[in-house]
């Protein structure tokens, strides 16, 4: 590349990193080859990086522009973000911003999990136990929910209490078990729900016989998820 040229790419990447709207992006892009090579470089990102990517497309995800969100969390995605790969494996399930592809968003929170992204572990489990996008796989899931119990994301804990208690997902009843990832969803801030049964446990009462109560509140404790350290999730 001449120096010219050089110089051209450096002034288009200083350009690019001070807009952050997707669509001036793209149409600055269709100028020339210069601004479409810079459009693609890490020097004409906002903020000067990839940790940046996640803040920004959550702004626009805010504003009910998700394809804008997705621009931004591909870009993050792409150069390795986890957080980002998380959010396109929930982009591509709940077809925000982007088509509703359930094995793109399985690939997605496979590669973010392989980073150690707890949230992405959580709802990538959840994908092989029900079969989303990937063949149902029960003892992988309950692999996969044990390891993001054990990185501190209470859903997962709880999960695995429901799990052992109901015989759910391949595994035998096993109360004492039950007991233990209750205890520890408590541990992680799943102070009602988790502790109630724990509780019931212990007095040696049936936690079952509460079921009908608590799917009448069904709303009000999926948000309450949705509060929890490392967010709820799944789905």
């Amino acid at each position: 590349m001449s120096p010219t040229l050089e110089a051209d790419g450096n002034v288009a990447c200083a350009i690019f990193s001070h807009l952050e709207h997707p669509r001036d992006r793209d149409a600055l892009a269709s100028v020339s080859t210069v601004f479409r090579d810079a459009e693609k470089s890490d020097a004409s990102l906002p903020g000067g990086g990839v940790s940046e990517l996640e803040k920004l497309g959550g702004e626009f995800y805010d504003e009910d522009e998700c394809e804008e969100a997705v621009y931004w969390w591909r870009k993050g995605a792409d150069r390795g973000d986890a957080d980002c790969m998380h959010l396109m494996g929930l982009s591509y399930h709940h077809g925000e911003g982007v088509e509703k592809v359930m094995r793109k968003a399985f690939e997605w929170l496979e590669k973010a999990s392989e980073l150690g992204h707890v949230g992405a572990t959580h709802d990538l489990a959840g994908h092989y136990e029900l079969g989303v996008g990937v063949d149902v796989d029960e003892a992988k899931a309950i692999e996969l929910h044990v390891k993001a119990a054990g990185m501190g994301h209470p859903a997962s804990a709880r999960h695995l209490g429901d799990c052992y208690y109901h015989e759910e997902c391949g595994v035998a009843e096993d109360i004492n078990e039950a007991l233990k990832w209750y205890r520890r969803a408590c541990e992680l801030g799943d102070s009602g729900y988790s502790e109630s049964r724990a509780d019931l446990i212990e007095e040696g009462l049936d936690p079952s016989e509460s079921d009908d109560d608590d799917d009448d509140d069904e709303q009000s404790e999926s948000e309450h998820l949705a509060t929890l350290p490392q967010g709820g999730h799944y789905f």
